[in-house]
């Protein structure tokens, strides 16, 4: 609002600076009239844009729009002053033919040299002019533009060997990944085949380049040369057609059959987790031929997930305080509401399967309420058929509007709720359930998926004394980003166990050589280390942020800590790792338990997902299943060392 003040300010200033010497002649007729001409289209121009940018923020070509208005008002005005009165269709005529560059000198004869048209009437051919120049330059940008990117992506490749980014699918997220990328100065192009997109104006002045045509077209893949790109990264609604394109890279690279200087680094937007079965058949395929093994990367993301993980990260399901995590009582259980189940409700069901493991060996229990919940529910439990080993679910089909959910969500399954996450289909909708649950759950906390409304979030953050333990999560913002999406800043701890483990075992492989099994194994359990630090009474920090109050623990200190605990915390551990196998749908090999023949990979079964108490059945002289538990709970500290992370006692 100031900066807008300032502005106003400013070009009513030039636009009476514009008026002076038209009335108050200060130098020669010409520049009189340049001096004029120049201050006053500039003044009335900017007023024109800050006043379009208050009532409609969205328009484009605002300095197009003001130009041609006032063509039309100037040179109607200015011919009406002119001609005789009434004379309206002369006026018109007149006015219209400003935009053909011509002007009637009414009231002397034609080509009359040194004719002194009225300010009116200067300012109208001058504006149509201007009008027409810029609508030109507009359409020629537009049509070239796209052309002079891609002849730069290629200029800067062979010169300073800096390759592109390819995104396919034109969305709200590849939106704001493409504009963070140019911000961070990557080169960029964009694949789709909406060619009327409201946000490719904007983009193409950030500079990114388009191609149009659908991405499963092998002359749109050339032309926006994907195989000479740093990263592809596949970002369509449709999954189906994310593996689809990558499938059709693959086979773009296996006929050209050479091996490139360059891997292509490919990222699939994936929200079903079933599909990871196709891509472990894929990266048998690429690891057993040179060429593609050379040439090609995949790694899958979803943002739902991701969403979900930061959820957890900024509010675990213990942080009301109903769950003691310390505690081994059976009655302290964590249970869980979540109201709407699309596709972020199913994420953190999983994720909550996922670190929902505590010392008291008691089960998470969840309660989800949707209105096609019996729909989603089978649709659901086909693709996770064994999370009920997990976890103990209860569906209930319910419209959060109808009178029957204010009535009955207070208590649910017998036990009381201690966390909520609301992630309806809108977020009016998950706002207004929000305010109803508020009202009656004022000390656990609520989550609500706030997807659009940035107000809305600041709103609920700014009054968080009036809304306690209310909070929001799911801002694309925090997500949709190079660091999060290409550099998998969110897996960094993941990263950390992997090296860890490969420092230990000769025959470990590199985080980028991980399937996409072993990288979510590592995911899985970086994620629960910070439930295992709260029950200890600890934290992690990293090494930079530690505070002069801040009490750092030592290995020694820790592993003194630990001790009280190690057997609980090992036993959570197996709970946890048993959880992430049931989640990705194996099963417990029902033969008798060998260390040599525990592990059945093609058929997803394995020996070790029992109680904790038979694992000393599966255990030999060489192997103690049991004592790995324990070491991973030991193994913490060096984990996170290495990692520039030291862990304090939690004030």
């Amino acid at each position: 609002m100031k900066r807008n003040k300032k502005l106003l300010l400013a070009f009513g200033c030039l636009t009476i600076l514009g008026l002076i010497p038209y009335y108050y002649p200060l130098f020669n007729n010409y520049i009189n009239k340049l001096v004029t001409l120049v201050f006053l289209l500039s003044g009335i121009v900017g007023l024109g844009n800050i006043l379009l940018g208050v009532l409609k923020p969205t328009y484009k070509n605002k300095s197009q729009i003001i130009l041609f208005l006032m063509s039309i008002i100037c040179g109607f005005t200015g011919y009406s002053l002119a001609l005789e009165p009434n004379n309206y269709l002369n006026i018109l005529y007149y006015t219209a033919k400003l935009f053909t560059i011509s002007v009637e000198p009414i009231g002397s004869p034609k080509n009359q040299v040194g004719y002194q048209y009225s300010l009116w009437i200067e300012l109208a051919r001058w504006s149509a002019v201007l009008f027409i120049t810029s609508a030109v330059l507009s359409k020629l940008y537009n049509v070239t533009s796209d052309s002079f990117g891609r002849i730069k992506i290629v200029i800067y490749r062979k010169l300073l060997n800096k390759r592109h980014v390819v995104i396919s699918g034109m969305n709200e997220a590849s939106v704001l990944l493409a504009k963070d990328l140019r911000r961070k100065e990557e080169l960029v192009v964009i694949i789709t085949s909406q060619v009327a997109h409201p946000q490719i104006p904007s983009l193409r002045e950030s500079g990114v380049t388009f191609v149009f045509g659908e991405a499963l077209e092998t002359s749109v893949l050339k032309k926006a040369n994907v195989l000479e790109s740093s990263h592809l990264i596949l970002m369509d609604h449709n999954e189906a057609k994310n593996i689809d394109v990558f499938m059709k890279v693959k086979s773009l690279i296996k006929q050209e059959n050479k091996i490139k200087k360059h891997k292509v680094n490919c990222f699939l937007h994936i929200k079903d987790d079933t599909f990871h079965s196709i891509f472990e058949e894929i990266e048998n395929e690429i690891i057993e031929l040179d060429v593609l093994r050379q040439s090609l990367d995949f790694h899958l993301f979803n943002l739902n997930k991701l969403k979900a993980k930061i959820l957890f990260e900024d509010h675990p399901l213990y942080e009301s305080g109903k769950v003691n995590i310390k505690s081994k009582n059976e009655n302290d259980v964590a249970h869980l509401l979540i109201v709407g189940f699309g596709n972020t409700g199913q994420q953190v069901l999983l994720q909550a399967a996922r670190l929902g493991h505590f010392i008291n060996r008691q089960k998470l229990h969840v309660t989800i309420v949707d209105k096609n919940a019996d729909t989603r529910k089978s649709s659901f439990l086909r693709r996770y058929k064994f999370i009920e080993k997990v976890c103990k679910i209860n569906f209930i089909t319910m419209d959060i509007d109808s009178e029957e959910f204010k009535k009955e969500m207070f208590e649910v399954n017998g036990k009381e709720i201690t966390y909520i996450v609301i992630c309806l289909e809108s977020d009016h909708l998950d706002f207004i359930s929000s305010m109803f649950l508020h009202e009656e759950y004022k000390d656990i906390p609520i989550l609500l998926e706030v997807r659009d409304d940035i107000k809305l979030a600041n709103w609920i953050h700014i009054n968080s004394k009036k809304f306690q333990n209310l909070y929001c999560f799911g801002d694309l913002r925090e997500i949709v980003s190079k660091e999060v999406i290409i550099d998998e800043k969110l897996d960094n701890l993941a990263k950390a166990i992997n090296d860890f483990y490969r420092q230990e075992n000769s025959n470990g492989y590199e985080w980028d050589q991980l399937t996409t099994f072993l990288k979510d194994s590592n995911r899985s359990q970086a994620d629960h280390i910070y439930t295992k630090l709260q029950t200890l009474g600890l934290e992690m920090k990293e090494k930079g942020q530690v505070l002069e109050d801040d009490i750092v623990l030592n290995e020694t200190k820790y592993l003194q800590m630990c001790r009280p605990y190690l057997e609980d915390l090992a036993i959570a551990e197996h709970n946890r790792w048993c959880a992430f196998h049931y989640l990705k749908g194996w099963n417990t090999k029902m033969t008798e338990l060998s260390v040599e023949n525990h592990r059945d990979e093609h058929n997803k079964l394995h020996a070790g997902l029992v109680e904790w108490e038979r694992l000393v059945e599966l255990s030999s002289a060489d192997k103690d299943y049991q004592d790995n538990n324990r070491d991973t709970i030991r193994n913490i500290y060096k984990i996170l060392d290495n990692n520039d992370y030291v862990i304090c006692e939690k004030n």
